[in-house]
């Protein structure tokens, strides 16, 4: 990936003194033309600013190596759910991605995991896939995922419904910027996944209509994203 970095160069104005002036003179005929601009030093001493070119010129960086990841796996090799791995081969994924390659053995194994990757690097099935397989070995299993705003809760949602598809695991989405009403009744079903942004989770939790002690993961998506937009005191209130 090319990082484009812009810089903005202030120049100073080196004048010394006096207003500006610019003069005009009418040349002598077949003579040369006294009209034209000059540049470069004025009379009374004064130099004209000048700039480089040079600067405004965007050189390509040197080619860079990339070294090409090779997955050590395949979705069969985890002991992922059967019917799982054939969901995935049926959308047209049968190797993963680089974060999921790492990321889904560690889940797997209970263990805490801290994953960085770019958006569109298939980040959100890494964790989903585990979470999904656990599920079906374990249906009283509930998982709480946290966003930073609504659009990123719905999108995952949406991964989750496509990549569970054919099983019954219930999901409610709890964000603002909508109706909680609908909200608060889909919690009181049995759900396996409850996906939502922090200040709306904080509020039904605070109503009693989330019970917290049903939880048994915690996904936080986007962790540096949310600190940045304030909310870790929420954060800190639901763990």
């Amino acid at each position: 990936m090319q990082t484009t970095r812009s810089r903005v160069t202030r120049r100073s104005n080196n004048s010394a003194g006096g207003s500006r002036k610019r003069s005009y003179s009418g040349g002598r005929a077949g003579g040369r033309n006294r009209n034209s601009f000059r540049g470069g030093r004025q009379k009374g001493g004064r130099k004209m600013p000048t700039f480089n070119p040079s600067q405004f010129i965007n050189r390509n960086p040197a080619n860079e190596v990339v070294e090409v990841y090779t997955p050590k796996h395949r979705f069969g090799d985890f002991g992922l759910d059967k019917k799982l791995v054939h969901t995935l081969s049926t959308i047209g994924l049968e190797t993963p991605s680089p974060i999921q390659d790492q990321i889904i053995p560690h889940i797997l194994e209970g263990k805490d995991v801290v994953g960085l990757a770019e958006t569109g690097t298939g980040k959100t099935a890494a964790f989903l896939l585990p979470l999904i397989h656990k599920t079906l070995r374990e249906y009283s299993r509930q998982t709480l995922i946290l966003t930073p705003t609504r659009e990123l809760a719905i999108q995952i949602d949406q991964e989750l419904r496509k990549l569970s598809k054919g099983f019954k695991l219930h999901s409610t989405v709890c964000v603002g910027g909508a109706n909680i009403r609908p909200q608060i009744n889909g919690l009181r079903r049995k759900n396996h996944f409850i996906i939502g942004t922090p200040g709306r989770v904080t509020d039904l939790i605070e109503r009693r209509h989330f019970k917290t002690q049903d939880v048994t993961t915690v996904v936080l998506d986007e962790a540096d994203r949310m600190l940045d937009m304030g909310f870790i005191n929420p954060i800190k209130d639901i763990l």
